[in-house]
């Protein structure tokens, strides 16, 4: 079960994109 917040789920500030998290949190929001 997925609950849709407007906060940030963990509070991650990446110094540079990261483009394997960016696939892993685009697989998930998109994959639901």
């Amino acid at each position: 079960m997925f609950f849709h917040k407007q906060e940030l789920q963990f509070k991650a500030k990446p110094d540079k994109p990261d483009a394997i998290y960016a696939r892993k949190l685009q697989e998930v929001l998109g994959g639901q």
